[in-house]
């Protein structure tokens, strides 16, 4: 059983599992596909970023041998946003590429898209915590 209703602004499809799927139109599509785009593109510049900060740590383990907790950490969390990011963007790109999933696409890369902001929330409150403790040190210090 197949139905569909088109009203100019994507359609519901009724597939035989009798689950509603919204199809999104060809200019949701466009606006989706946009920011899939610069999702990938994005995920691979944090890619470029990640490399380039591996290369940096090796020259500075190699001289202060003591850093190597610290990079390997920051490199952990940099290759964890490219990974999240380059994973939303594939999952955005599917509603474009596919009928009748987009709401299961969409609803896949909502997910993945909160988690890259869920880690860099916690990761900026970890930051002003930081930061916050450094200046109390400071302060008290004087």
């Amino acid at each position: 059983m197949s139905i569909e209703v088109n009203q100019g602004q994507g359609s519901i499809n009724n597939n035989t599992n009798y689950a509603a799927e919204y199809e999104f139109d060809d200019f949701q599509n466009i606006v989706v596909g946009k920011l899939a785009t610069r999702l990938k593109w994005l995920g691979y510049a944090v890619v470029v970023f990640m490399a380039t900060q591996a290369l940096l740590a090796i020259a500075v383990v190699s001289h202060n041998p003591g850093k190597l907790l610290e990079v390997m950490i920051t490199s952990i969390f940099t290759g964890c946003f490219a990974a999240l990011m380059l994973s939303a963007s594939r999952s955005f790109s599917k509603i474009t590429k596919t009928q009748g999933e987009d709401m299961t696409h969409l609803i896949d890369a909502l997910g993945k898209l909160s988690s890259v902001y869920a880690a860099q929330s916690v990761l900026v409150f970890i930051g002003a915590v930081f930061v916050g403790l450094v200046a109390l040190v400071v302060l008290v210090a004087r």
